[in-house]
């Protein structure tokens, strides 16, 4: 035994997601990432040339040089890919044209359960659960 700490094995990947793109964004998009990972944390590590996240347990860290042809180096760890779901989520918010909270509605009736955030209409593909 070498003394690593138990779980899963971190995953090392590049990106074309680039880091700094979080470390300046707005507070819409940050919402907007909140909803994809509630407690989403972004930080930076200028000793280290990196950006950090972390969220549910899991954490992702993102070089700030590149490696190749405008990607980025990132390793991640925990039960979830941290940065491909953030990835993901900068994807759609970028297909959706940066939806504001303008765009956004939560309904939160009495029953604690059927409390959720939608966009544009009640009714449309995207909705997320308010989480207490």
């Amino acid at each position: 035994m070498l003394g690593f700490a138990p779980g899963p094995i971190p995953y090392h990947d590049s990106t074309t997601l680039g880091p700094t793109t979080l470390l300046g964004a707005s507070l819409d998009l940050l919402l907007w990432l909140d909803l994809h990972l509630p407690d989403v944390n972004i930080g930076h590590a200028p000793t280290r040339q990196r950006v950090i996240v972390t969220a549910a347990g899991s954490y992702a860290e993102a070089g700030l040089d590149t490696v190749e042809n405008r990607r980025w180096p990132v390793l991640q760890g925990g039960p979830c890919r941290l940065w491909d779901t953030l990835e993901h989520a900068m994807q759609q918010w970028q297909r959706l044209d940066h939806p504001g909270r303008n765009r956004r509605v939560i309904t939160a009736p009495d029953h604690e359960l059927s409390r959720y955030v939608w966009l544009d209409d009640p009714d449309s593909a995207y909705a997320w659960p308010l989480t207490t």
